[in-house]
């Protein structure tokens, strides 16, 4: 029998699972540490790539001057300008990285927890309905049905 309170239940379900229920079951599968560890790994070879990248389009670009402070022994104090830059762009994005990931961790866990208790419910509403169910039953033994006998309701 169709419930309004099951249909209340299973659409609440469906619309989680099909918006964020995809990404938060996504991240229930690391622990916090792990998911938050995972993140700042992705940035952090991010900000690498793209720190080689644009140092190789520069370099590219302005080469006569390279090439020029490299003859005059100056090119170390741009190379370690260019280093401390990085470092502290790193640090930041790091930092803010750790913060969104666990901030995200923990929402996702919250709207887990809520989900798994509309599970609960549902079950809960099933098997109420199961106790309450008065359809007719038959009662046979093994014997009655190994032998093969047709029954009529």
């Amino acid at each position: 029998m169709i419930s309004e309170e099951k249909v209340k239940i299973m659409t609440s379900l469906a619309q989680y699972e099909k918006k964020e229920g995809t990404g938060d079951l996504r991240i229930n599968r690391y622990s916090c540490g792990d998911y938050v560890r995972m993140e700042t790994m992705k940035v952090g070879v991010a900000l690498v790539v793209a720190l080689l990248l644009l140092t190789g389009i520069i370099v590219i670009f302005r080469m006569e001057d390279v090439i020029s402070m490299m003859r005059k022994g100056t090119i170390a104090v741009p190379a370690i300008l260019i280093l401390i830059c990085f470092e502290i762009l790193f640090f930041c994005y790091v930092k803010s990285t750790r913060r969104r990931a666990e901030k995200r961790y923990n929402e996702a866990m919250v709207r887990i927890k809520a989900y798994e208790r509309q599970l609960e419910k549902l079950l809960e509403v099933y098997e109420e309905e199961e106790k309450e169910d008065n359809s007719p039953k038959i009662d046979m033994d093994a014997e009655e049905l190994a032998d093969g006998k047709i029954i009529d309701l």
